[in-house]
């Protein structure tokens, strides 16, 4: 009797993963022809410690296999095919490890900076592991709270406010003045590990609103 086999679905690495995973790349020097580190190596076993600290898959989906040492370095493998276009590396690679690598491999500070900004908002907990339900929240309207973008004209990396939070700052001291509170909704889909916000939300009904 043929016993039955059963495997693991391999669960595709997110964008976020690919930038921390690029990232690595280029700072051990794997570009251009460099070697990438072991899988038994400082380096990717401190990625992998991370992307299961990230937990971009609920707990659920997630094998003791999952985004371990091996794992991270079969993924920079699958970088150098792309940055080789397949003549050296792994060739398995992904349409997010080609989408990542083109959107970056002119621009590095940029990856640096978006880099740095997950690891940063993994760290104080704006961006935190994925769960199975989805979980919708009201967050405050301040400028702590300001999504901002990295921009460098003069080839000097700093960070640009969105010009439309001056408009919303501006909406809600507005209805303040007329006694309704807004607020904005923060919500975070199952399965996924980076917020997304409403500009405003109007808590009170509008009825509450004087009409002159």
């Amino acid at each position: 009797m043929t016993g039955c086999h059963y495997w693991a679905v391999a669960l595709d690495w997110t964008r976020e993963e690919d930038i921390l995973a690029m990232d690595l790349y280029v700072r051990v020097g794997a570009r251009s022809g460099g070697s990438v580190p072991g899988a038994g190596s400082k380096e990717i076993i401190e990625l992998s410690e991370m992307l299961r600290k990230l937990s971009a898959y609920p707990p659920d989906r997630q094998d003791d296999k999952y985004r371990n040492p091996g794992g991270v370095y079969l993924k920079l493998m699958n970088l150098r095919s792309v940055e080789t276009d397949g003549a050296h590396g792994m060739s398995r690679g992904s349409k997010v490890d080609a989408a990542v690598w083109r959107d970056f491999v002119d621009n590095l500070p940029e990856l640096r900076a978006e880099a740095e900004t997950i690891r940063l908002r993994l760290q104080d907990g704006t961006m935190r592991p994925a769960r199975a339900e989805t979980v919708t929240e009201d967050v405050e309207v301040e400028r702590q709270h300001t999504e901002t973008f990295m921009v460098n004209p003069s080839g000097e990396q700093r960070a640009a406010e969105r010009a439309e939070q001056r408009l919303v700052l501006s909406y809600r001291d507005h209805m303040a003045g007329k006694g309704i509170r807004v607020s904005r909704k923060k919500y975070l889909p199952a399965g996924e590990v980076r917020p997304i916000f409403s500009d405003a939300w109007v808590l009170e009904v509008a009825s509450k609103i004087r009409c002159k």
